[in-house]
């Protein structure tokens, strides 16, 4: 028979509390009260670390880290782990951030707390869990560890990385994956992404530049479990922290301290940003847009996709623009779609969709300019793009020397997008202007049509394109 909820606080509070003659007791007792919670249904259990004070749990994390012998010793690292599963499968988000509180002394046990967590809570519990210990993450962005002729700066604070493992958790459950997101503010959400870049610097004495290392598969985790939410705004907001981690680790590999890992890292950013972008190209860049219209996080990522990869770079580039042509599943008369409109709010009406596709033009325009100004160099990255964006969706109008019927053969697009590539290469037509005559739809003669929504297209994309010089 389990005892009540006030027989197993006060036979814990005794156990924490009571370590022995010289402490020699504190092995047992911390025991003791390990297996006294272990025993309890969750719901009990839950009421009990509820009924405990700070300075109990804080006790109890004290006498888990004891470091003495013969009894006076803790837990090992297994027992330890055991006792964070334990708290995991068995409370709420606000007892488990009062636990996180009371090993907060040690940052590799928050971050290991926050794994268990991640593998053990219920989703109710890690969205509780993340809305306590958002405040947290920006109070140690970075930490230092001495070694024998060594100092380690280690970037991220620990709650912020004890979050980002539970946010990857929540990967698939879209209503816990927007919630907890959204629990996180702008400044907070860069610290959990910053976090689980897993950048170290280590200064050797004697040695001529400091060693730099990241490692970002939790970046990608986090990215990857952001796209699966249902909110365009929430996923924007992951996406332009997500953005700024290519930069951060970009930063890390100089000529003179060179990161080794970095270029792996960086397309593990970039694969994760993919998936967000995959999951809803139309809501997401159009909420990029609203939340960013400078187009800078979406720039950073076009021109790391592209110049990674030319091939397979560019059929990802050109296939979200042909979503932002025809819809996320192509089946869109591309011109009543460009040219659609919705109220504004205040009495007007806002081409909504054209916006939308000139901003990601204007990515692309500015991620060729900044890879190269070489028009031949600018015409080949070009020809990738649009070969992809036109092919994906049969009725997307080109221009052609001859007249075109409703469905374009894919024959007829490419030699279609050969001679825009060719006016770019050859200098009878800019970067800007081959943009504009792909990104838009075109008549049946293969003239670019006049919409009432060309001036907003162009508005938004010269800004993001000014923005990103």
């Amino acid at each position: 028979m389990t005892d009540t909820v006030d027989q197993a606080t006060a036979k814990i509070q005794h156990d924490v509390h009571d370590s022995g003659f010289l402490g020699t007791d504190n092995n047992s007792h911390v025991k003791d009260a390990d297996k006294e919670l272990a025993g309890l249904p969750a719901s009990d259990a839950n009421k009990v670390v509820g009924k405990l004070s700070d300075g109990d749990l804080k006790a109890w994390a004290d006498d888990v880290n004891s470091g003495g012998i013969f009894g006076a010793q803790g837990l090992s690292a297994g027992e330890k782990k055991d006792l964070f599963n334990t708290f995991a499968q068995k409370l709420d988000g606000d007892q488990l951030a009062r636990v996180s509180a009371a090993f907060g002394g040690s940052r590799d046990d928050v971050i290991d707390l926050g794994r268990s967590v991640a593998q053990y809570g219920t989703a109710d519990a890690k969205v509780e869990y993340v809305k306590q210990l958002a405040g947290k993450t920006i109070d140690q962005p970075n930490e230092f560890q001495n070694g024998f002729f060594s100092q380690t700066s280690i970037g991220g604070d620990r709650e912020a990385i004890a979050i980002g493992e539970v946010l990857s958790s929540l990967k698939g459950n879209p209503q816990a994956v927007d919630k907890a997101f959204s629990a996180l503010n702008g400044q907070q959400l860069n610290a959990v992404v910053r976090g689980a870049e897993g950048q170290r610097t280590t200064t050797y004495t004697g040695a001529s530049g400091p060693s730099n290392t990241t490692d970002a598969r939790l970046t990608n985790q986090i990215l990857s479990a952001a796209g699966t939410g249902n909110d365009p705004a929430v996923k924007a907001r992951v996406f332009e922290s997500g953005a700024k981690a290519i930069g951060d680790i970009k930063d890390s590999d100089q000529l003179l301290t060179p990161n080794v890992g970095a270029k792996d890292d960086v397309k593990r950013v970039t694969d994760g940003l993919t998936q967000i972008l995959n999951s809803d190209t139309t809501g997401v860049t159009h909420a990029l847009k609203v939340d960013q219209l400078s187009g800078k996080a979406l720039t950073s990522y076009l021109k790391e996709v592209v110049s990674a990869n030319p091939s397979a770079g560019n059929q990802t580039v050109g296939t979200m623009l042909a979503r932002l042509q025809q819809g996320n599943d192509l089946s869109q008369n591309p011109f009543d779609y460009v040219n659609q409109t919705v109220d504004d709010g205040h009495g007007g009406k806002a081409f909504v969709n054209a916006e939308t596709v000139g901003y990601f033009s204007g990515g692309i325009q500015a991620a060729i300019n900044s890879i190269s100004s070489d028009e031949k160099t600018q015409g080949d990255i070009l020809g990738n793009v649009l070969n992809t964006a036109v092919s994906v969706g049969t009725g997307w109008k080109v221009p052609t020397p001859v007249k075109l019927g409703a469905q374009v053969v894919n024959g007829g697009i490419k030699e279609a997008v050969r001679e825009v590539v060719a006016d770019v290469t050859s200098k009878n037509k800019t970067l800007a202007d081959a943009l504009f005559q792909i990104s838009l739809p075109h008549d049946a003669n293969g003239k670019t049509a006049e919409l009432a929504s060309d001036a907003s297209f162009l508005a938004v994309r010269s800004t993001v394109v000014e923005q990103n010089r």
